[in-house]
């Protein structure tokens, strides 16, 4: 018994053509579906996690090339194989253009049933390449994005610390050259103090660093919203960006702080950069609705365009660096990030 290579849909009106196809891909190892119509096939298509589908060009509803188009417009990922007649040449060309993976010309003497496992068994792997491309290039561009977080946080942390060290050794200096016990309880204190807001910002790191956990447990939502700001508003004020907080009292809720504050840094870098270079106002409002807690960034960037708006949580889509002048590039996927944490935590 040949090996289960997968699901094939075959798109044959012709029942004695349909049945001689399926018997020679079968015997290859394929399972195979047939739909009678461009329709039903297309239903199909769309519904049964087929490898790949060879679709003939004639049928009784539509031609093949129609089928290409409408397998094209509803963004089915599937490669398809188009059947042809003898001196058809030219409507294989058009399938090509249309999106078909390769085409197979039928023959009196029935050879097209040998080079069709032949012809699905490439197509099918060029499918895989691609794929695998595809699933890298996301990989690498999600380490990108990851990389720019990096990026910001160590630019907000060396600076704190440089300003937190600066101060402590300049106090403890002090207070160690001076013989009177109130400087020297003084300069203590201010080190104390300096050093107390060092270890929370080593404290807001391990938040960030927890992001990669998944598990959940009860925490308090501004915790996550003051850990990131803790790291970037110094940053946002340098680009005469100002943060207005509007907060409710809401309970703790069962989350992952870090992710959160992963979203929390998305949304804050975001209205960053939709300010350069003019600077303006990000506020941040907390609420309970129901059962809900909202969290709603705004700020008074030049905004998103319309046509953009329904894309915004895709991969890869930005509107970063589309201008001449702009200031920054994007990766477009802080957003898409972004939407399934908050997906996850729903």
């Amino acid at each position: 018994m040949a090996e289960n290579k997968g699901k094939l849909l075959l798109i044959e009106d012709d029942e004695g053509a349909a049945l001689l196809i399926k018997d020679a891909l079968e015997a290859e190892g394929y399972k195979v579906d047939v739909g009678r119509t461009g329709t039903d096939g297309l239903k199909q298509l769309g519904a049964n996690g087929y490898i790949a589908a060879i679709l003939d060009q004639c049928l009784p509803d539509m031609d093949g090339i129609e089928v290409l188009k409408r397998v094209a417009a509803k963004k089915l990922d599937v490669p398809v194989i188009l059947i042809t007649a003898l001196g058809n040449e030219r409507i294989a060309v058009e399938a090509m253009k249309r999106g078909a993976a390769d085409y197979v010309v039928k023959s009196a003497d029935l050879s097209h049933l040998v080079a069709l496992p032949l012809t699905i068994n490439q197509c099918v792997e060029k499918h895989r390449i691609v794929l695998e491309n595809r699933r890298l290039e996301q990989e690498i561009l999600l380490k990108s994005s990851k990389l720019a977080e990096v990026g910001t946080l160590t630019a907000g942390i060396a600076h704190e610390f440089n300003n937190l060290i600066a101060g402590i050794l300049s106090h403890a200096e002090h207070g160690l050259a001076s013989s009177d016990p109130e400087t020297m309880r003084k300069a203590l204190s201010i080190v104390v103090e300096s050093s107390t807001k060092a270890r929370h910002i080593i404290v807001n790191l391990l938040h960030f660093a927890s992001r990669q956990d998944t598990e959940k447990e009860p925490a308090n939502i501004y915790d996550a919203i003051e850990s990131t700001l803790a790291f970037v508003e110094r940053e946002l004020e340098k680009n005469n960006i100002r943060v207005i907080r509007m907060y409710s009292d809401v309970p703790k809720t069962l989350c992952n702080l870090g992710q959160i504050s992963q979203v929390c840094l998305n949304l804050l870098t975001n209205a960053r950069d939709a300010m350069l270079p003019q600077g303006g106002t990000v506020t941040i409002r907390v609420r309970q609705d129901g059962d809900w807690i909202e969290i709603r960034f705004t700020d008074t960037g030049c905004g998103i365009a319309p046509e953009i708006q329904d894309k915004l949580f895709e991969p890869f889509v930005t509107t970063k660096g589309l201008k001449e002048d702009s200031l920054v590039k994007g990766t477009g996927m802080g957003l898409a990030i972004s939407r399934q944490i908050v997906d996850n935590h729903g």
